[in-house]
């Protein structure tokens, strides 16, 4: 069996945060290093576990023409540090846009929607960047860590410096982009547009993000880099994507959206090859989570190739049910079969998709309206806990959501506290 290398597990934990690149790179990966150094053995891998957590986010995407309920689908495993917490409010309209220390200011939304919004905090009380959002006009907004450039000496990740376009202003913008898109974004197409915009104008402060913007009608994955570097690429109506923690677009196509400086090479430009290479998919912490929910939802038996598949069209049509059992997979009847209490009982190379570090599983139900759409949400691992539904726009909300002003209050504090 092929040793892995340290940065096959640990793909990014920087993000822009230095208290969290340091509890958590550090922590676990230089208190290891020369052990692993020295004897490169799997062993290593169950010692940095619990960084790896921070990484291990899975998302899927449903076009309309292959789903069940005739509209788009999409889904979300959100996998941190098994201590930190997830809580939900609901922001309501003519909330302000609160600001971010040490990044950017951004302008005010002319009419700010209202939103449900689901928390990730740590254990000290510092904001992480997993928010998600769900806003009035039936728009979902959320995040995978994207990775990291393939360079690594131990203390920094890195991407190349390509002048202006890895720059930003003022600090840039942080973990607060998604909440801005959230609070002005009719439609998903809209809420890219006002993303990369944002991006454009100011840049993008953390090493990189996937985000997913979504509506009854679209998907769009946005891949953003340091800087003012992005691509938006729309899932297809008669396809699933199925995406963990790396890039997944390659060379440029006709419909993406992407910024002036990968534009112009369009053609010739791979983005994944680009800025992060095989090593990050292709490593046993990204492959067998990416290609798992194909085989698991999609009925595809996917092998890795030279790049990996942005989408995908699926053996048969796409229920929630289907993505359920995704998201609580730990490879089940395979040779990979893991158990996510005690990863040391099995391969150690390969992380399942229902991990420890899984604080909250989360499959969005469009409906034709707003009031219509349906959130399932597993507040803990859903391989053990069940999926509540309910209707944000449409319904009672269940027990501790917050709202009115003590929604605003915990979203005040919750931006105060970033770091």
């Amino acid at each position: 069996m092929a040793k892995p290398e340290i940065n096959d597990i640990i793909l990014t934990l920087k993000q822009g945060k230095k208290k969290m690149k340091s509890k958590c790179v550090m922590k676990f990966g230089r208190k290891h290093l020369r052990k692993v150094n020295a004897c490169r053995a799997v062993l290593c891998l169950a010692a940095l576990a619990a960084a790896a957590n921070a990484v291990a986010c899975s998302g899927f995407a449903v076009g309309k023409k292959v789903s069940a309920t005739g509209r788009v689908i999409v889904a979300h495993n959100e996998d941190n540090i098994p201590k930190h917490r997830i809580r939900h409010a609901m922001i309501p309209a003519g909330a302000p846009q609160f600001d971010e220390p040490g990044h950017v200011s951004i302008p005010p939304a002319e009419r700010a929607c209202a939103c449900f919004w689901s928390e990730l905090k740590s254990a000290d009380g510092e904001p992480f960047p997993g928010d998600l959002f769900f806003n009035e006009n039936g728009v979902m907004v959320y995040s995978n860590n994207g990775g990291v450039y393939e360079e690594w000496d131990g203390k920094t990740f890195s991407l190349p410096d390509e002048g202006y376009w890895s720059s930003c202003t003022d600090g840039g913008l942080g973990i607060n982009l998604r909440f801005a898109v959230a609070q002005r974004a009719r439609t998903a197409r809209e809420g890219v547009s006002i993303m990369t915009n944002l991006v454009m104008t100011f840049g993008y402060e953390p090493l990189s993000r996937i985000f997913t913007i979504a509506d009854k009608d679209e998907t769009w994955l946005v891949q953003v880099l340091h800087g003012r570097r992005y691509v938006a690429r729309r899932c297809p109506d008669d396809a699933v994507a199925s995406y963990p923690n790396c890039l997944t677009i390659g060379a440029i196509e006709p419909g993406d959206v992407c910024s002036p400086y990968i534009a112009a090479q369009r053609g010739t430009f791979d983005f994944a090859a680009r800025y992060q290479g095989p090593r990050t998919w292709k490593s046993p912490f990204n492959l067998h989570r990416g290609l798992g929910l194909y085989r698991i939802v999609a009925g595809l038996d996917v092998k890795a190739g030279e790049t990996y598949p942005f989408s995908l069209k699926p053996a048969h049509m796409i229920s929630i049910d289907d993505i359920k059992r995704g998201l609580s997979s730990h490879y089940e009847g395979t040779p990979h079969e893991t158990n996510p209490k005690h990863p040391e009982k099995g391969p150690k190379v390969v992380e399942p998709i229902c991990r420890r570090g899984t604080l909250e599983a989360m499959v969005c139900e469009f409906g034709e309206t707003p009031a219509d759409c349906v959130l399932h949400i597993a507040k803990g691992r859903p391989c053990e806990t069940p999926f509540m539904t309910f209707r944000p726009f449409g319904g009672a909300l269940p027990d501790g959501v917050a709202t009115g002003e003590e929604a605003i209050k915990r979203i005040s504090e919750h931006y105060k506290a970033a770091r």
